[in-house]
């Protein structure tokens, strides 16, 4: 039983990691996303990079999340 309680407070610690790992990347993705919108609408440009980070942090939230 107790290895069982060992195994299940590991698993909460990955759990953890995991879940404040995935809240920094989202938060990368917002700023990200922001800045794609202001430099588009405001300087009437875009990267193409900053889509395609777009789309690879979604891809890794989606995947992880």
């Amino acid at each position: 039983m107790e290895a069982i309680k060992t195994l299940s407070r590991w698993i909460d610690t990955i759990n953890e990691w995991v879940g404040r790992g995935v809240g920094w990347v989202t938060l990368g993705l917002v700023l990200v996303v922001f800045t794609d919108v202001v430099m588009r609408y405001l300087f009437n440009t875009s990267y193409v990079f900053t889509q395609e980070l777009e789309w690879h942090l979604f891809g890794f939230i989606f995947l992880i999340g």
